[in-house]
């Protein structure tokens, strides 16, 4: 059965053949391209499905709607193996306003209130180590002190880079510590993994999603260009949403303290994923 899975895939490799799958959101169908070179995971790729619900469990405020890999590392996941998914999309609903539509209007409006509270943080960063975007800005590879800036935050947002009228889009490094190995020297000092990540919320057909990107710390702007093209794809394929809103007496998308929530919501899950990312990487979890 394997055999003819990893056929089949290669066979689609081949003719590029490029597909959208239907996913129902909160009772509303909608139609998900594939990124480029990416490819949905499934059961049959048994250890990195089993990734993904530890990922869809670990989340509190979200729910995935679809997991993608690397279109190179599917015939070993196809194989029963767990690669190291060095690049990784994630789209997500979040679990209480998955029934609600979101209106074009009311979408506009909770951008500003996001972007606000994104200034807001990086200010609070900037505060406790006002060089820390100056050096940014000199060259994230090469120049910028990381380091510094972990010791500031463990998670460094940056201003969003892209924005239509139903998208929004930031960027950020993640930093995990994980602890020396077992058996290691008094002396051993914990170990840095560092990530870069883009978060994306989008309105797609009426519904609120969460696109997130995750790639090495060195490939932030391709996380962003990526994230960006699969983004548009996504609208694209889709209904426009409607212009008005439906959604709970306890959350109006007009009050200004929505922006705070959905921008924790994006942050908090960005964290949440990096994190188990490199916890299923450091102790590559088996199923029986």
């Amino acid at each position: 059965m394997k055999f003819v899975l990893l056929s089949l895939f290669a066979v689609m490799c081949l003719l590029g053949t490029v597909t959208a799958d239907e996913f129902e959101v909160g009772g509303k169908t909608l139609e998900i391209p594939a990124p480029e070179d990416f490819v949905l995971v499934t059961p049959a790729m048994e250890e990195v499905y089993h990734y993904s619900q530890l990922v869809d469990s670990a989340d509190l405020l979200n729910e995935n709607v679809a997991y993608y890999i690397s279109a190179a590392e599917a015939p070993a996941a196809l194989e029963g193996e767990l690669p190291e998914l060095k690049r990784t999309f994630i789209l997500k609903a979040n679990r209480k306003l998955k029934d609600k539509v979101v209106g074009l209007v009311n979408f506009l409006e909770l951008k500003k209130a996001t972007k606000r509270e994104y200034r807001q943080i990086i200010q609070e960063i900037k505060a406790k180590d006002p060089k820390i975007y100056e050096r940014l800005n000199t060259g994230i590879q090469e120049q910028f002190d990381l380091a510094t800036a972990i010791e500031v935050s463990q998670l460094v947002p940056f201003e969003p880079h892209f924005e239509s009228s139903h998208a929004l889009a930031v960027s950020m490094f993640l930093t995990i510590y994980l602890p020396p190995e077992e058996g290691a020297a008094e002396e051993a000092e914990p170990v840095e993994e560092i990530s870069a990540a883009t978060a994306t919320v989008m309105n797609v057909g009426g519904k609120l999603l969460f696109l997130f990107c995750y790639a090495p710390q060195d490939d932030l702007e391709w996380t962003r260009t990526a994230s960006r093209a699969w983004t548009k794809a996504i609208i694209a394929a889709n209904d426009k949403p409607l212009v008005a809103s439906s959604y709970p007496s306890n959350f109006d998308l007009l009050k200004p303290d929505q922006g705070d929530k959905i921008a924790k919501w994006i942050l908090i899950g960005a964290a949440v994923l990096v994190a188990l990312a490199i916890f299923v990487k450091k102790n590559r979890i088996k199923t029986d």
